[in-house]
């Protein structure tokens, strides 16, 4: 992922490329895929406190907040990821499932403060994660619902030592989602989804919560023969109460050409929105497809 400017860009721009190899073998109503990603790839995160989107937190009173070079994998065959996944298509229900040994691509941080109180320095530290889950589809007439959870082995979250530094913790993490997406006609499509992420062997040391919920709402709209849809998507945080909203309008001018306007609606009191309370926004694009 590329956070620069964390969600303020479409969710397809936000996903970088990645080298790797992928086999897929079918069969029948079965699928068999197998991924491998020879060198680590770290998402992309804002670190300059002149970019709004910053993961810095900006205090004319606070330490300066400096982000050490970070703890990458060395390019070698033995941190390389590895991931298989089989699908199997039934009647009227699809079903995956999957396994991934992997790196977490956003680092966590661990943090020191200087003796004088008046840096803090960020580590990002980058680890080795494997992934076990299922997924499955099921269609109910116009009603598709979707359903997902997966167990992840060597989560690291930052622990509180003492006031001048920190240090991780590890812990396994069972993350959960349910899905609806309904198709009533006339092209609306209405979507809803609640995640839950919950950390196992939680401590009152650990700097997060236990658990995280996530609900996602999303209306579409499209007219004048499929050539101006009108959207609305929304994201909250209900741990942070935090929220996201992006309503916006995109006509087809042309086939190649699109002429896109929007508002971005960030709140809250804290987490991954709340920080970005001051970004709300307006904007206009033009895209031209080739």
């Amino acid at each position: 992922m590329d956070f620069t400017e964390f969600l303020a860009r479409e969710y397809d721009d936000i996903r970088m490329p990645v080298d790797a190899l992928k086999l897929r073998f079918f069969k029948n109503n079965v699928k068999m895929e197998l991924i491998f990603i020879p060198v680590f790839q770290s998402c992309i995160y804002p670190s300059d406190p002149a970019n709004p989107w910053s993961i810095i937190p900006v205090s004319d009173n606070g330490p300066e907040v400096i982000i050490t070079p970070a703890n990458t994998p060395e390019s070698t065959l033995g941190n390389s990821e590895l991931g298989g996944r089989f699908s199997f298509y039934l009647s009227g229900i699809d079903i995956s499932l999957a396994s991934l040994y992997t790196w977490n691509k956003f680092p966590v941080f661990s943090t020191t403060i200087s003796p004088g109180l008046d840096t803090t320095f960020l580590i990002p530290e980058h680890h080795r994660i494997f992934m076990t889950g299922i997924d499955l589809s099921k269609t109910l007439g116009s009603l598709v619902l979707r359903g997902e959870g997966a167990y992840f082995l060597g989560e690291h979250y930052p622990s509180e030592i003492n006031g001048t530094s920190n240090h991780l913790i590890t812990r396994d993490v069972i993350k959960s989602l349910l899905g609806l997406d309904w198709y009533p006609g006339n092209e609306w499509t209405l979507t809803g989804q609640l995640s839950l992420s919950s950390i196992l062997r939680h401590s009152s040391e650990m700097d997060c919560d236990q658990h995280n919920v996530l609900v996602t709402l999303g209306i579409s709209k499209k007219l004048f023969r499929s050539t101006l849809s009108l959207s609305t998507f929304g994201y909250m945080d209900l741990s942070s109460k935090g929220y996201f909203n992006r309503t916006s309008i995109d006509y087809n001018i042309s086939d190649p050409i699109h002429l896109c306007a929007g508002v971005d609606l960030f709140g809250g009191d804290g987490g991954s929105f709340g920080i970005y309370k001051d970004n709300s926004e307006v904007w206009i694009k033009v895209k031209y497809s080739f």
